[in-house]
């Protein structure tokens, strides 16, 4: 868990700045984190962090200016952040430029899992996609 989140908010995906190893650690263990999705929902909590030993409201106020930027990232950080096996950031640049949007992605993915060989062969059409990759995606989704 602890992976992912810091995976998530690494420079190479949603680059979150003052969210590294420390405070996710700290998030977790205070159990104010569980998932990714949590981050986005911190700013509700935010009277509780405040008040967690190191914090303040100018540290917490940053923390949450940084998660607040990373919404605006392009999808492709979004995809290689969402640390699937074998996607890194040239194969996640490839997927989006591939299918264009997160929403026809998304839709491309579900098709994908549910072992539509249409699907299946619109990906592997794609540069840098093969059976791993292809694998990966169908076991993610």
């Amino acid at each position: 868990m602890r992976g992912r989140i810091e995976h998530w908010a690494s420079r190479g995906a949603m680059d979150i700045s003052g969210l590294g190893e420390a405070i996710v650690d700290q998030l977790v263990t205070e159990e104010f984190v569980h998932t990714v999705a949590d981050l986005y929902q911190l700013h509700r909590r935010r009277k509780e962090v405040v008040e967690l030993e190191g914090w303040g409201e100018k540290s917490v106020q940053n923390l949450l200016n940084g998660i607040e930027r990373s919404k605006q990232k392009p999808y492709v950080r979004v995809l290689y952040g969402l640390g699937i096996r074998h996607i890194g950031e040239t194969t996640a640049v490839c997927l989006a430029r591939g299918y264009g949007s997160a929403e026809a992605f998304l839709a491309a993915m579900d098709k994908v899992a549910d072992r539509d060989p249409e699907a299946i062969a619109e990906l592997d059409a794609l540069d840098q996609i093969g059976k791993a990759v292809i694998e990966a995606v169908a076991a993610y989704f």
